[in-house]
């Protein structure tokens, strides 16, 4: 049921990043989507069935004890090695990104938006229910190296982001990047990280959620992807410049952020299981602000050139911004009792 319910969400998102079908960016979206997630697909499953070889059962409780009683070995292993990458696919967990960059940036904006939100909330789901049923009590054969995968995420992530002019794909490293913070709270699971991480994948979505939000409402008036269409924003609607820069800020950690509050309770946890990863991905935490900063710096620092093109604010964007925006301050003020809540 696990796998039924990645794939069927999965599949119809092959078909939505090539929605737009006289866009060739679109169209070479959906195919290495297709094509990478068909190869994924099959190793999730392999992984899937050599574990049932290797413990008898496809029950994750059942499998989890005979795991537990018996350890990692053989098909075992190597079904847990090839259930991991699986996962990770799904989660743009490095080095299983590199399809990432270019389906955020060729697919319909709507769509990279739901991808970089409620498909990171599913897979975030399925890897922590699995792991925290299944694998976690040999977790000691398995933190080491999901740990590195985090790392690697996390700076992959973060350095690839620094690169970018173009909005969409900046937020596509940054999603790999936030994928390895919240694979921290995977590692962590011994120490009970599951509120964390749905916490921290809370925030993150609300606030992307608002950052495309406003970019697919500039981008699309203006015909444009690349940074510069947020040039002297604050000026023409200070209400989406204000909306873009807590989003961008939550999602950089920045205190008293909703962000921060999630970096703080996941980075606490990590602490116990690794200290190591947690001051990688402090320092990680600190080399995002550079590129978070962008946008920023071109709605408040940067005068705009066509200032004639006006900015339109329809009334239901308007609402569903202003709505998140008292969702991520409710996050702030009750931080406690939305972890409780969400976890």
């Amino acid at each position: 049921m696990l796998f039924l319910g990645i794939e069927i969400l999965s599949i119809p998102l092959y078909v939505l990043a090539g929605s737009r079908r006289n866009d060739l960016g679109s169209n070479e979206a959906s195919l290495k989507y297709f094509l990478m997630g068909a190869f994924a697909t099959g190793i999730l499953l392999m992984g899937m069935a050599l574990l049932y070889g290797a413990t008898g059962t496809f029950d994750v409780v059942a499998m989890g004890e005979k795991l537990t009683s018996g350890g990692l070995s053989g098909y075992g292993y190597i079904g847990f090695m090839l259930l991991t990458i699986g996962l990770c696919f799904k989660i743009s967990a490095a080095p299983f990104h590199f399809w990432s960059p270019d389906v955020y940036q060729g697919s319909p904006t709507i769509i990279t938006a739901f991808m970089a939100s409620v498909v990171k909330i599913a897979g975030f789901g399925a890897l922590v229910r699995i792991f925290s049923i299944s694998f976690v009590g040999v977790a000691g054969e398995w933190m080491t190296m999901l740990g590195a995968i985090a790392c690697l995420t996390m700076t992959v992530g973060n350095f690839g982001a620094l690169m970018q002019s173009n909005f969409k794909r900046l937020l596509a490293y940054s999603s790999i990047s936030h994928a390895g913070y919240l694979l921290l709270g995977v590692v962590s699971l011994q120490y009970n990280s599951v509120s964390s991480v749905f916490y921290y994948l809370t925030a993150y979505s609300i606030a992307t959620i608002v950052a495309f939000t406003i970019f697919m409402l500039i981008s699309e008036q203006k015909a444009s992807e690349n940074i510069s269409v947020f040039n002297g924003l604050a000026k023409r609607k200070p209400l989406l410049a204000f909306a873009m820069t807590i989003a961008l800020l939550s999602m950089a950690g920045i205190p008293p952020l909703a962000g921060f509050f999630g970096k703080y309770f996941l980075f606490t946890k990590a602490l116990e299981a690794n200290p190591v990863m947690v001051i990688v991905a402090v320092i990680n935490s600190a080399i995002s602000i550079a590129y978070y900063f962008k946008p920023i710096t071109a709605m408040y620092f940067t005068k705009e050139e066509d200032v004639d093109n006006e900015v339109l604010l329809p009334g239901l964007i308007k609402t569903s911004i202003v709505l998140s925006l008292c969702l991520l301050v409710i996050m702030v003020i009750f931080p406690g009792w939305v972890q409780g809540l969400v976890g």
